[in-house]
């Protein structure tokens, strides 16, 4: 399955406003700019989401890197903030990412590190806990799984998951890429699969990318 943008993305309104980011640094002034993204390509719902900018023209590029992930991971996002500022980091809370740069990075480096944002949207998103990755499901998962995702992945569940989040994200275009995370993270895959169909529904993971047709299934 290839990941598209969906088109078109409506500008509800755009307008002048002051914005708090969720740290030490107080009010921001910059714009904010009500985007509605129309999934008619991907059959997606539609969703819309407040981006908050510095700069009035960086909305478009922000939610365009937004809208290439699909729905069932962004959904829960209704809050972009995109301050200059020397942190260079992305956060994010249940419903709300943060990009803390203090240039604008390309699409491609703000859909990927927004994938691993999502991640951490997704698990605090858990009916039965405040944070999925802290469950005995993932930590079991985690435990015997032999490899780790990466090195910031290792450092702690919460960043585990999310990593594992990003690697899932960015292989759906790929369905052997899929197979070989299934097949060198099968606890991983298995919990994940299971976390993320009980917020979208029985078969949604698989719907997302097209199964490897092999010999042994």
């Amino acid at each position: 399955m290839q990941l598209v943008i969906p088109q078109p993305i409506n500008y509800l309104n755009l307008k002048k406003t002051t914005y708090a980011e969720y740290s030490t640094d107080g009010s921001v002034k910059g714009y904010r700019t009500a985007v509605t993204l129309n999934n008619s390509l991907t059959r997606q719902p539609q969703q819309t989401i407040n981006v908050y900018t510095t700069q009035a023209d960086e909305a478009e590029q922000v939610a365009k890197a937004y809208a290439v992930i699909p729905y069932e991971f962004r959904q829960y996002i209704t809050n972009i903030f995109q301050t200059n500022n020397s942190a260079n980091t992305f956060n994010t809370g249940k419903d709300m990412m943060a990009i803390r740069m203090n240039f604008l990075p390309k699409n491609g480096q703000i859909a990927m590190t927004g994938a691993h944002e999502l991640g951490h949207s997704l698990s605090f998103n858990d009916a039965n806990s405040d944070d999925y990755s802290h469950t005995q499901a993932w930590t079991d998962a985690v435990k015997a799984d032999a490899d780790a995702v990466s090195d910031y992945g290792s450092s702690n569940n919460d960043e585990g998951f999310a990593e594992f989040t990003q690697l899932v994200i960015s292989s759906l275009s790929n369905p052997y890429d899929i197979q070989a995370i299934q097949t060198m993270y099968p606890h991983r895959w298995a919990a994940f699969e299971t976390y993320f169909n009980s917020l979208n529904g029985d078969g949604a993971l698989e719907k997302l990318y097209s199964p490897v047709s092999t010999p042994f299934n």
